[in-house]
Order: structure tokens, then sequence, then C-alpha cells
């Protein structure tokens, strides 16, 4: 979900192209709203030279562009057809991703910053889990949502409908980032994402180290326009 008033596009702009270097046969998409996708003119139009197609869906009347964002990436699995590679925009793709195809599973990600859950003390996630009732143990993985691999599976739908649901539900606690609602998904769906090397989203921001010369995707933790890091909670 973007404006001129933010860098959100020029940081998709970024990704895509970087996609597209190393993917040349791959299908590409932003999937956005419609007030995005009719700011994407002039200049703003770039990106379109470098994806298979924009695919624009409504959102629900009233939300500001951070709930559309987070609306359209809940809802993704019911939205596309097919297995997809979800990726955030804040990223910069480094090399093929054609091993995306070798990976069986219903879905899958990364641990957030490289670490279990016990191992990077995260005091603003304990609080955000007290809130929407989830009970902390310290050695579950915290799986991050910049980058999510998703079979078109009943098992990746209920995954993601949880997702949604537990978003919604976040909501009315004041919370309205989608991080924390996917590890409330994972115990209300009864699935457990399947966790795959760092290389697919290695983030900038945690112990990347391990997997940074290999890398296939960058995660550099930006938000549109304030010059600050996200919080790793999101």
């Amino acid at each position: 979900s973007c404006s001129e008033k933010n860098t959100y596009l020029e940081q998709a702009l970024l990704s895509v192209y970087s996609a597209r270097l190393h993917n040349p046969t791959a299908e590409i998409y932003v999937v956005t709203d419609k007030e995005s996708a009719d700011s994407m003119t002039g200049k703003r139009s770039e990106i379109k030279k470098y994806l298979t197609d924009v695919l624009v869906f409504e959102t629900p009347e009233g939300f500001n562009a951070m709930k559309k964002s987070r609306y359209l990436k809940t809802n993704l699995r019911e939205l596309i057809k097919g297995d997809f590679i979800y990726i955030d925009t804040d990223t910069v793709i480094c090399q093929s991703l054609d091993e995306v195809d070798d990976i069986k599973e219903d879905v899958s990600g990364v641990p957030n910053r490289h670490l279990i859950y016990k191992v990077s003390e995260m005091k603003e996630a304990n609080s955000t889990f007290r809130k929407l009732d989830i009970e902390v143990k310290e050695d579950f993985v915290y799986i991050n949502g910049g980058m999510l691999i998703a079979k078109d599976t009943p098992v990746a739908h209920k995954l993601f409908k949880a997702w949604y649901d537990s978003w919604i539900f976040a909501g009315t606690k004041g919370i309205f980032m989608d991080q924390a609602a996917l590890h409330r998904a994972e115990i209300i769906s009864g699935y457990k994402i399947h966790e795959v090397s760092g290389i697919w989203n290695c983030q900038i921001e945690g112990c990347c180290l391990n997997y940074l010369h290999n890398a296939k995707i960058l995660h550099f933790y930006a938000v549109g326009g304030s010059g600050k890091t996200s919080s790793y909670i999101d």
C-alpha cells in the first residue's frame, strides 16, 4: 500500500528489479489496493516494466494504508491461486529462487532474527503476546512474516484464515501489525510453519552472518519515509 508520501513503491521497485534480474522467467506480481494502483503513473509506473502483472484487490472501507497492507497480506492465500513465495518490499533478491519449488511443505519461513525466542529476548513481543492471550514458551520459534512460501493446500488456506482472524482479533487489542498474529494463527490452526534456511530471508537486523554470504533474499527492515527501522515484533 503506497502513495507519493512514502517510499514503499521505491522499495518494491528495488525488490522487483533485483528479482527479475536473477529470475528472468519468473512470474512476479505486486499485490495492492485500488488507491495504490491508481498512484502508479508517470515515473511511478516504472515498476510495471519488471512485473508479470499488478493484482488489485478491494479492501475494507475506512482502512488506512497500513491496515490495507495487512489485510492483503493475511488474506493472500485466498486471493492468489497456486503456490507462491511472498516477499516484503524492503528486500533485495540476490540470486535465483528456482529452488523454491523443491520445498514441499505447506507453509515455510525463517525464524525472526535467526534466533529461537528464548535467545532473542524480545520483551516487546512478550507484552504483545500477553495482550493476544498467547502463552509464551521459551523454546518456540517465532517465524518472520517478511518471506513465506505457501502451497495451494487446505493446510495453507487454514493457516492463512487463522492469520487473518488473529489479525482482526489483535486489532481489538490495539495491535495492527501482523507478525504476532501469525504465531497465534499457528496455535489456532494446529500447524507449525516449516523452517527453511536463513538464506531465504536473511534479516540484516538479526543474527544473519551465517547466511549473508549465500543469501537468496536480503531483508533490510525499512519503513517508508520515517528513517527508522521497523520493530522486530512485526
